[in-house]
């Protein structure tokens, strides 16, 4: 949590499918003259620390990731907040955000008109942005929009030196606006998370034939890695030792010389493997 906020992440990524006649109904070649296999988009949302997938959507590459995050924010209740990278930062997402109470931290993709209403200091300004005239194509023009919305405005540096701007809906003075600078590099984590999703659970390249079965193996996918988070979660809760202490790698440092052959013999890295050594190794004290 953050200041009592949940904390959420949104970003999306593609799968790979098999190259059926169904699924290519479902999920058309974008370069159809270029060939290539059927993709899928998954839109993801996942929550900071545990990593837990939260809210997702499955769709085909012709629909815009904004489109589904727009639709995932119906998901979503309030005392989260969300963030997200500058894909994102349109007035339809930031308007719906807010109807929805819920809070978000975005950077700026591109400079947009505003007007200060007040100053809370040096980079940090309260703004107001009124609705755009012609609304996103993705945009259902069926849902209303805010006729104007009120933000705050924060210029920050990144770790390595370059100047950005943050739009957030924090608007409470007492949160310094380098704690929400500092909020808002933790959203890498999801990048991690996608990886993990990815390659860990092997999804990257969805098996199923059919549209109905890869969305099950999907499911299952996501299941998997969402208890194996909870059980990473609820095992390092009350251990005694900080898990930012890297011990799983300390360990492989110190015993990468020692092998085991499949007849249980230890040996060293560089041994033929077929002398059992009974002197103990000096690091590890393994015989």
């Amino acid at each position: 949590h953050w200041h009592n906020l949940k904390v959420l992440e949104a970003d999306g990524t593609y799968l790979q499918l098999q190259d059926t006649v169904e699924i290519r109904k479902e999920y058309p070649v974008k370069n159809i003259h270029e060939g290539g296999y059927p993709q899928a988009l998954l839109e993801s949302i996942t929550e900071r620390g545990t990593g837990q997938v939260v809210n997702y959507r499955l769709s085909s590459r012709a629909v815009s990731e904004l489109a589904l995050i727009y639709e995932i924010l119906d998901d979503i209740g309030t005392g989260h907040i969300l963030l997200m990278d500058d894909l994102y930062n349109c007035y339809e997402i930031l308007s719906k955000c807010i109807v929805k109470n819920i809070h978000f931290a975005i950077p700026s993709k591109r400079k947009r008109n505003y007007k200060v209403i007040q100053s809370y200091g040096k980079g940090d300004d309260i703004i107001e942005i009124t609705k755009p005239i012609t609304r996103s194509k993705w945009a259902k023009d069926s849902e209303p929009l805010l006729p104007k919305i009120t933000l705050r405005r924060i210029d920050c540096v990144s770790p390595d030196g370059k100047e950005y701007t943050l739009f957030t809906s924090v608007l409470d003075k007492k949160i310094d606006k380098g704690d929400i600078q500092v909020l808002y590099l933790s959203r890498w984590d999801i990048e991690v998370s996608i990886r993990e999703i990815k390659t860990i659970m092997d999804i990257n390249i969805l098996r199923s034939k059919t549209p109905e079965m890869l969305k099950k193996e999907l499911n299952v996918s996501l299941t998997a890695y969402n208890l194996i988070r909870k059980m990473i979660y609820a095992s390092l809760k009350d251990l005694p030792f900080s898990p930012k202490e890297d011990f799983v790698y300390k360990f492989y440092t110190d015993n990468k010389a020692v092998l085991v052959d499949k007849k249980g013999r230890v040996y060293s890295r560089w041994s033929t493997g077929r002398k059992r050594n009974s002197t103990a190794h000096p690091e590890t004290n393994v015989a």
